[in-house]
């Protein structure tokens, strides 16, 4: 009987730890629209996406809409190609896609032959409109270079992320606090929560 609720026990823990550690993000997607310089969208363009340090291409095809959409990329910077028959070929570099993150990459085509090319070198970053969720990817430079107050506290870096606020602490976590400078602890919300 003890051996029983020993596996069951065990059991019961894989799965819990193996569904947590499927749930975290570390791809990205790209999406975008395809249109003529008048607005209008253009279907069944070709996409060509280019990871641009290890070469890696990845095809698509613009739906009736005249949006695509590459999802679950791994990190890195890309280069997305727009061609399309009676249109000049587009071409944007520099699109910096980061985990958990959906870059939006637009493209303009403009009428003419196939053999020309327009080059877009990366272009200021626009509001992401793709998700709701806010987030930022800090590296190890930024994390050593900033002042993180006494102690340096790296939940400090809380405070970089758009709509994080200080609050009230619950009481369980005043009871963690009373030990250090209790009229310094602060617990962080996001979005007011």
């Amino acid at each position: 009987m003890y051996d029983l609720r020993k596996i069951f026990v065990l059991l019961s823990f894989a799965l819990l730890t193996a569904s947590a550690a499927f749930s975290q993000a570390v791809n990205g997607t790209i999406v975008g629209t395809v249109s003529d310089a008048s607005g209008a969208v253009i279907a069944g363009a070709k996409i060509t996406l280019t990871e641009v340090n290890t070469r890696i291409v990845h095809n698509g095809v613009t739906n009736s809409s005249g949006e695509y959409l590459f999802p679950d990329l791994p990190p890195g910077t890309y280069s997305v190609e727009a061609e399309m028959a009676g249109f000049k070929k587009e071409i944007k570099t520099g699109t910096v896609l980061e985990e958990n993150n959906s870059p939006r990459v637009d493209l303009k085509l403009q009428t003419g032959d196939v053999n020309q090319t327009i080059e877009v070198l990366a272009e200021a970053a626009t509001l992401q409109t793709e998700r709701a969720d806010t987030g930022r990817t800090m590296d190890a430079t930024m994390v050593e270079e900033l002042p993180l107050g006494v102690n340096r506290n790296f939940q400090n870096l809380l405070d970089l992320v758009p709509g994080n606020v200080h609050g009230d602490f619950p009481a369980v976590a005043i009871l963690q606090c009373v030990e250090f400078a209790a009229d310094q602890c602060q617990w962080p919300a996001a979005n007011g929560q």
